[in-house]
């Protein structure tokens, strides 16, 4: 399911596509815009760091914060970073922000 909104007299921001880059499919008027809404992507379980539990991505290639902030209203914390292949950082902000941090298994030398 694809889901558009309209931007009248959108202007200049870096996130959002110049007019020229826009197709003319996206486009009703010289003013007007249409934006997909990204949606949420299934990762599956192929995602083996500790942040995919808190981290969820979409189709804008971001990675979202899905930390519940507020317990009563379930408001998801929302930062989001671009993610290629690194989860720096979301840990990082997991751990500045929310103070989540990875659980380390420590090995011990049971032959000393």
């Amino acid at each position: 399911m694809k889901v558009s909104f309209k931007i009248s007299n959108l202007k200049k921001h870096p996130n959002y596509a110049s007019p020229s880059q826009q197709s003319k499919k996206n486009r009703n008027n010289d003013n007007d815009l249409l934006f997909e809404v990204p949606q949420w992507v299934d990762i599956g379980n192929n995602k083996t760091s500790f942040v995919w539990k808190h981290f969820g991505l979409k189709t804008d290639g971001r990675a979202y914060c899905r930390y519940i902030v507020n317990q009563d209203e379930e408001t998801e914390c929302g930062w989001n970073c671009i993610y290629n292949s690194q989860t720096s950082s979301m840990i990082h902000h997991l751990g500045s922000a929310h103070k989540i941090y990875e659980e380390k298994l420590v090995k011990t030398n049971k032959n000393r």
